[in-house]
């Protein structure tokens, strides 16, 4: 595939990943709307629990009506919110599909942007394929296990921007050096190139540093952009 073909298919994938961004956006932001009219009825139901002097039935509808509800709209309007910090279209859009793709999966799933950013130095192409590996990995291997965590964060460091990447893994995953050999998967034939397609990409960038650890059953890759030299 020549370069301007992969540009061409590299934009449609960005133009389909914002929209999914813009949609969550809007069923999330209607979903709290939701919430926030039903304020006044869920007073109506605590104050009916009060009325009745049933404090062991107040305490239990909190516990599994309301606090619940709540967590959940706060976690995703933060998670909505983070996202908005990464002003490069494209690492927003290929973050908010594979954040949204996990939850969608049933994933306990955390995202935070601790810093606006507005610049990355690498071209976008590299760092979304980087990134997609990264995030499909740590997405194939909690549904692998079916439990534990992803957590998915970005801030400025020195000058650049590091990408961190944590999820719950086996406790018998191989060992790094396995991992990263070509054609070599935990998940069965043809699935072993990602690892290796990953080191390669970050190689090609002097800017670029990649530091993977396997610890106490969490699997974490950060990715570290630096400044690009002039």
């Amino acid at each position: 595939m020549g370069k301007k073909a992969e540009e061409i298919l590299q934009k449609e994938a960005e133009y389909k990943n914002m929209l999914l961004y813009t949609q969550e956006i809007e069923q999330r932001y209607s979903r709290a709307r939701e919430i926030q009219h039903d304020y006044k009825n869920i007073l109506t139901s605590l104050y009916s629990y009060i009325e009745d002097g049933d404090l062991d039935g107040l305490k239990q509808y909190y516990d599994d009506e309301i606090e619940s509800t709540f967590n959940a709209s706060e976690k995703n309007l933060f998670a909505l919110e983070s996202l908005s910090k990464v002003k490069v279209s494209a690492i927003k859009g290929i973050l908010a599909a594979k954040v949204i793709r996990a939850e969608n999966l049933g994933i306990d799933t955390v995202f935070e942007a601790i810093d606006d950013i507005h610049s990355i130095r690498i071209d976008s192409i590299s760092l979304v394929r980087m990134l997609g590996i990264i995030l499909d990995n740590a997405i194939e291997e909690l549904t692998e296990i079916s439990e534990g965590v992803l957590v998915v964060a970005c801030y400025k460091s020195g000058g650049g921007v590091t990408f961190v990447v944590q999820n719950t893994c086996r406790q018998d995953i191989s060992n790094l050096a396995e991992l990263k050999k070509r054609g070599f998967s935990t998940k069965g034939d043809d699935r072993g190139l990602g690892l290796n397609i990953l080191s390669e990409l970050a190689g090609h960038y002097d800017n670029v540093i990649l530091h993977t650890i396997i610890s106490n059953g969490k699997f974490t890759q950060r990715l570290c952009v630096g400044e690009a030299d002039e």
